[in-house]
């Protein structure tokens, strides 16, 4: 068997892209192609379109380095957790949290981005989510209707419980946003010593996965559903049509930071996940209620 040594399992939009590549960098460390495989947490995709083998087969060149894989939305799933400790219960799990606002707040930007959300005003999409639950008003387009959660994605003191009770404390490490937006390169350092790199390896630092906009929403939803169309399955095989996928919305894109929180919509959400970020901060050790404290806009 070959397969990953640790996993970076979420949060979504809480800097997991940036420190993937920042393993990746390191000699000791093979990364899969494509980023988020998305083999577990089949609750929340009905099933993996890789077979064992195809999934093994993204480590078959890793020799002896130490092999990670990063798919954000193992941490929401109910299932992931368990399902990876089955698959290798030596596995070292990386989490990456953030203020649950922005995390909310970013989300929405992103599938906004990705044409799988049509609501073009963050707090109305806030509204619409119980309806969403009993599947009205998904947008014909949207592949994750689960992501549409943003308030229950982002509640994430459940989630980190689930992976500690599953692994033990030893075997996860936890990476705050925060510290991490302010010095990139210690928290790499980090995680490296954790997964048992040489920690003094220095990494080419450098912001990836600005918040961005598409240049052409039009163009935007050709090219997102071009790598399902029967001539993508075709001319694209399975394991490079995320690639395939994600280059041509890059072409499409362009940085733009997002508009501000209103103060009201902030304060509110604050509030909502308070008890949760009281509760995360127990888990953790670390006092997080500067979270719901702290109002300012960001982008």
């Amino acid at each position: 068997m070959k397969g990953p040594d640790f996993f970076i399992v979420g949060a979504p939009k809480c800097g997991t892209t940036s420190l993937a590549q920042y393993l990746a960098q390191h000699p000791r460390v093979f990364m899969c192609e494509p980023k988020e495989p998305f083999f577990f947490g089949t609750d929340l995709t009905g099933g993996s379109h890789w077979s064992r083998q195809q999934y093994e087969a993204m480590f078959a060149r890793s020799g002896d380095l130490v092999c990670g894989e990063a798919t954000t939305w193992y941490l929401y799933s109910k299932t992931a957790a368990k399902a990876i400790h089955r698959f290798n219960p030596e596995a070292r799990i990386v989490i990456m949290l953030r203020n649950p606002v922005d995390a909310a707040h970013s989300l929405y930007s992103q599938l906004r981005f990705n044409q799988d959300e049509d609501i073009e005003d963050f707090a109305a999409a806030i509204e619409a989510q119980e309806r969403r639950r009993r599947g009205q008003d998904i947008p014909d387009r949207c592949r994750t209707a689960w992501a549409l959660q943003y308030t229950d994605v982002c509640r994430f003191a459940g989630q980190v419980q689930r992976y500690l009770e599953t692994f033990g404390r030893r075997q996860v490490w936890f990476v705050i946003f925060d510290d991490f937006q302010a010095r990139p390169a210690d928290e790499v350092r980090r995680v490296y010593d954790f997964l048992g790199l040489d920690p003094g390896f220095r990494p080419d630092i450098r912001v990836l996965n600005r918040s961005k906009r598409p240049r052409s929403r039009r163009l935007q939803r050709l090219l997102r559903d071009a790598p399902t169309h029967l001539l993508g399955r075709l001319l694209v095989p399975p394991r490079l049509r995320p690639k395939v996928a994600g280059l041509a919305l890059r072409l499409n894109s362009r940085p733009a930071p997002r508009p501000p929180l209103p103060p009201k919509v902030r304060a509110d959400l604050a509030e909502l996940f308070r008890d949760d970020v009281r509760r995360l901060g127990d888990l953790l050790g670390r006092d997080l209620m500067h979270w719901c404290r702290d109002l300012a806009t960001t982008t």
